[in-house]
Order: structure tokens, then C-alpha cells, then sequence
């Protein structure tokens, strides 16, 4: 196939999904009518970080994500680089409800931890949810956009782990970029929505990783212009 055609395929796809995801977003938000809309969106408060790699924790150039909240749920876009083109990835929600109970900083370690019994369990303090947020092609510069709602006890797609998000004022939330190799039109769907695509014997996806991630910390926000 030559980089002309590959770059076209991606072209098509990463637009076809990002209509898709523009219009599912809107909707979202366009359910509970158009008063109930703008009375949320006087309650909105937005925070913009950047994006880390998970390899060698260097920041992504460029890279940049924001989060938007409400009384009751809350928004994201994250735009990235350094992707592999044409690969498929998906954008999950890492969700520390009651980050206060993190050990310090909420992170990797505060998902997971040992019960009496020595197993690994979510962690019931914090209150750990993750859960689909969004999937995307990568586009011929390495770069992907992934959009996303979500509504406090309303998870839109797989749930790994947890009842989703609880508070969406309150909460910790991490958004983490999941590679799962090169896009295949056959399997494209599985590829943007499951956490462990495409499986291999067992179930496990032996080529997926977590790539980048970032962070979206309760700490006092920007208002939006007008507020």
C-alpha cells in the first residue's frame, strides 16, 4: 500500500469517527433540552494540562487536554502526537472518586491494592472507576483527537472496573491512551471500544500497552468567559 493511500484510509476513518463522536457529544448533552443545557453550562468549570508518555515519562509536544465539569458529569478532549499512524487507539476515564483516600498523589499505585486474602482488588476507598471514554485512528503525523461526556452513574461504553463516575465536581480524573495496533477495517469497532483489543488466546490483547496519559487534579478551576 502506498503512503498515499494509507494516509487517504486514515484521513477517512479518523473523520468519519470524529463526526460520529461530535454528534454523540451533543447529543449527550442535548437530552435533558436546551434549558437544562445552558443552567449547566453556568456551573461548568475547565481545567487544560498536558500529556505525558508513559515511556520514559517525557510530555508530549504539543499535547494538551481539557476537562470540562458539571454538577453532573463532565467533558474531555485530549489532542496528541507521537502515535504510531494508522494504529488504532482508544481514550479511557480513570476516575478517583474519592481521591482525598489516595496514598498521596492518586496514581497507579492507589488503583489497585492487596485484600486480606492477598488478592488484588480495586481500591474501595478512593472509589476507582475505569471505564471506556473514546476511540480514534491515528493520522498520518502521529496525531489523534478523542472527545468525550460522561454523565455521574451513566457509563457510555466498557466498564473494566467500578460503578463509574460518582462525583463530577469532587472527582480525580486521568485520561490514558491505549494503543491496540494497526487499524483493521474488520475489526475497527472492536479496536475503538474494547479495552483488550484485538484478544489473543485467553482474551488478553498481547499487543495493547497504555501509552500517555494526563491529569486532571481537583484543585480550583478557570471559569469559563461569562460565568
Amino acid at each position: 500500500m502506498s503512503t498515499r493511500k494509507n494516509t487517504s484510509f486514515v484521513a477517512i476513518v479518523s473523520a468519519l469517527i470524529a463526526t460520529f463522536v461530535i454528534a454523540f457529544v451533543a447529543l449527550s448533552f442535548s437530552q435533558s433540552g436546551p434549558n437544562a443545557f445552558q443552567q449547566e453550562v453556568a456551573l461548568v468549570q475547565s481545567s487544560t494540562t498536558g500529556i505525558t508518555a508513559f515511556e520514559g515519562l517525557v510530555e508530549i509536544e504539543d499535547g494538551w487536554s481539557q476537562l470540562i465539569r458539571t454538577e453532573d458529569g463532565i467533558a474531555m478532549e485530549l489532542h496528541t502526537y507521537d502515535l504510531e499512524p494508522g494504529d488504532a487507539y482508544t481514550a479511557w476515564w480513570v476516575i478517583f472518586n474519592n481521591p482525598g483516600a489516595c496514598s498521596e498523589a492518586c496514581g497507579e499505585d492507589d488503583i489497585f491494592i492487596f485484600d486480606a486474602q492477598g488478592n488484588l482488588t480495586p481500591n474501595p476507598e478512593a472509589d476507582i472507576s475505569i471505564l471506556w471514554a473514546a476511540g480514534n485512528v491515528a493520522g498520518a503525523s502521529g496525531d489523534a483527537t478523542f472527545s468525550a461526556y460522561l454523565a455521574e452513574g451513566r457509563p457510555t461504553g466498557e466498564v473494566v472496573v467500578g460503578q463509574g463516575l460518582q462525583d463530577a465536581v469532587g472527582a480525580e480524573v486521568h485520561l490514558v491512551v491505549r494503543s491496540h495496533g494497526a487499524a483493521h477495517l474488520d475489526k475497527l469497532y472492536q479496536q475503538l471500544n474494547s479495552f483488550e483489543a484485538p484478544p489473543a488466546l485467553g482474551g488478553v490483547c498481547e499487543i495493547c500497552q497504555d501509552v500517555q496519559f494526563a491529569i486532571h487534579q481537583v484543585t480550583p478551576s478557570e471559569q469559563i468567559a461569562g460565568n
